[in-house]
Order: C-alpha cells, then sequence, then structure tokens
C-alpha cells in the first residue's frame, strides 16, 4: 500500500473542525521541474493558484490536531470515532 494511500485510509472519516467541516484529502504531488526543487511557501502558492503575497503556516502534525485529538467528556460516539482516528496521526 503505498503512502498516499495509507494515509487516505487512516484519515477515512475525518474531518476538520470548522465552520465547515471539510474532510481531510490524501495526496501527493510531484515535484513540478527537472531538478526535484523542494516545496517552499511560495511554490506551493505558484501551484495552487494563491497569489504570492497570502499566509503559509507551517506547524507540526501534533499542533495542527491538537483540538481534534483530545477526549472531551461531551463528545457523541461519532467525535470519539473521529478523535481516535484522529489519534492516528
Amino acid at each position: 500500500m503505498s503512502l498516499v494511500e495509507t494515509l487516505a485510509q487512516a484519515s477515512e472519516g475525518l474531518q476538520m473542525p470548522s465552520e465547515s467541516d471539510y474532510p481531510f484529502e490524501a495526496f501527493q504531488w510531484q515535484a513540478q521541474t527537472q531538478d526535484q526543487e523542494e516545496l517552499s511557501s511560495q511554490k506551493l502558492l505558484q501551484i495552487t493558484g494563491h497569489s504570492s503575497d497570502s499566509p503559509v503556516e507551517m506547524v507540526d502534525l501534533d499542533y495542527f490536531f491538537r483540538n481534534t485529538a483530545q477526549d472531551k467528556e461531551w463528545h457523541d460516539a461519532p467525535q470519539k470515532r473521529m478523535l481516535q482516528n484522529s489519534k492516528l496521526f
């Protein structure tokens, strides 16, 4: 199983809590150039079609999932399942 397939399986049913609760989507970008340049913030903005002055924030996975991987007494059954999946990351 490829890394992308593993991530897709692990994130199945997960949503990032926000105003819209969007699901996660596993993907892998292939280098866009012959020299296999490293993905920088500016390259990311270029590839995704965003303005070069758009903010980009890089965070560790633990920090990214900090609000989705903590048990809360008010969690219902679906939230508890998502919590367990979030902890996989």
